[in-house]
């Protein structure tokens, strides 16, 4: 499979780009008559979305929790949802408080499906889930299954996106490949 670089510089515009986004509904920002929504907590999916949960929990203020949830790669045990865990449990999962769950792409969108059904399911808290929860991503497919509320980078093709966190060949991709396109409202098709 051919794979595409996704640099530093695209990661830190793509984080600005969803604190942009939640600018206006935060208190203070939205219009008359509606209710502003402010993240209590961000809570990142391990491993992709560690690096861009904990920048957007200092840009916001509030605190960081991380989730283990994987699909793609390979458990000796076999992918067990029993596994899922939090370090430790979020406070804000047992009230009616916001939650800005976060991912580094979402490719199939198998992950928050299964995150936002296991979350529903499990009752989280006394207000429901999906009213309360946000979701973005830095990078969404435009095939994926489920569609995040916001993705700073919108791709429309099937190659591996590196980011800079991950290492091919034992080295640190840097490398400027992935289109420089505005997320949500363009793709950004990267042949």
């Amino acid at each position: 499979m051919t794979s595409i670089n996704y640099p530093y510089a695209n990661f830190l515009r793509d984080v600005d780009r969803i604190i942009t986004w939640l600018k206006p509904q935060r208190k203070g920002y939205t219009r008359y008559g509606i209710a502003p929504w402010d993240p209590d907590c961000v809570v990142s999916i391990n491993r992709g979305g560690l690096v861009p949960g904990v920048y957007l929990s200092h840009a916001l203020e509030v605190p960081h929790y991380p989730i283990h949830y994987q699909t793609r790669d390979t458990d000796p045990g076999g992918h067990n949802k029993n596994k899922w865990k939090f370090s430790f449990m979020p406070p804000a999962f047992f009230s009616e408080k916001n939650v800005l769950l976060v991912d580094d792409i979402n490719d199939t969108g198998k992950t928050f499906i299964d995150i936002m059904k296991w979350w529903e399911k499990n009752n989280l808290g006394d207000f429901p889930m999906r009213k309360r929860v946000k979701i973005v991503s830095l990078v969404q497919r435009t095939s994926s299954k489920f569609v995040v509320d916001f993705a700073g980078t919108i791709v429309d093709n099937k190659k591996w996106i590196v980011f800079p966190w991950e290492t091919r060949s034992g080295g640190i991709i840097c490398a400027n490949d992935l289109d420089d396109k505005k997320g949500e409202e363009q793709n950004a098709s990267t042949e």
